[in-house]
C-alpha cells in the first residue's frame, strides 16, 4: 500500500480507517481522564497525565479525529459518485490531505501532553497545528471543488452544495475562531 495511493476511493477508505482508529484512541483518553475524576491520586505525580492535559486531547481526538475524519471520508466517497466520476480529482492529493489531517492529532497529543497550549477552551492547539489543520482541510477542499468542476453529471445534487459549503464554512470558522490573523499571539489579548 502506497502512502499516496491513486486507487479509486483510497482517500475515503483511509479517512474511514483512521477515523475508526481515532475513535478508539479518543475513547481511551476519555477513560484515562475519567479515572482521574474518581481516583485523583492514582497518577497525581505524572504531570502529562493530569486532567487538564487529557481533556483537550480527548475532545480534539473525538470531535475532529473521529467525527470529522468520518465526515471527510464520507465526502471523499460521495463527491465522485454524485459527479459521475470514478474517483476524486486527485486521489494522491486526497491521501496527502488525509496524512496531514492525521498529523494534526499526533502533533496535538505531543504538544498538549507537554503543556503547550493557547490556553483557550476548545481552541487549545498551538499556532503551527492550526496552520497544519488549515492546510489539510484546504487541500481537501481544493480536491472536492476540482472534482465538482470536472464532473460528468450535469445535475449538481444538493449534497454536493452542502459538502462544498461545509468545507468552506469549516475553513472560515476555524480561521476566525482560532484568531489565526494574529500570528504573534495566536489569540486576542485582554478581555475578549
Amino acid at each position: 500500500m502506497k502512502l499516496l495511493s491513486d486507487q479509486p476511493y483510497s482517500t475515503s477508505r483511509n479517512f474511514f480507517v483512521t477515523g475508526t482508529i481515532w475513535a478508539v484512541v479518543g475513547a481511551l483518553y476519555g477513560l484515562v481522564a475519567s479515572i482521574e475524576l474518581f481516583a485523583p491520586d492514582l497518577y497525581a505525580q505524572v504531570e502529562w497525565l493530569t486532567f487538564g492535559r487529557l481533556r483537550p486531547i480527548h475532545f480534539n481526538v473525538v470531535a475532529l479525529g473521529f467525527v470529522y475524519s468520518l465526515l471527510l471520508g464520507g465526502a471523499a466517497y460521495i463527491v465522485p459518485r454524485l459527479c459521475g466520476l470514478q474517483k476524486l480529482w486527485s486521489e494522491r492529493l486526497g491521501n496527502l490531505s488525509m496524512w496531514l489531517w492525521n498529523s494534526v492529532f499526533v502533533s496535538a497529543a505531543i504538544t498538549l501532553h507537554s503543556g503547550l497550549t493557547q490556553g483557550r477552551e476548545l481552541a487549545e492547539l498551538v499556532y503551527f497545528i492550526d496552520v497544519l489543520f488549515m492546510v489539510s482541510i484546504g487541500l481537501f477542499t481544493i480536491n472536492v471543488f476540482m472534482t465538482i468542476a470536472n464532473r460528468k453529471q450535469k445535475l449538481l445534487y444538493v449534497s454536493l452544495w452542502y459538502i462544498a459549503g461545509g468545507l468552506l464554512w469549516t475553513l472560515s470558522v476555524y480561521f476566525l475562531g482560532n484568531i489565526m490573523f494574529r500570528v504573534p499571539e495566536g489569540a486576542l489579548t485582554g478581555i475578549a
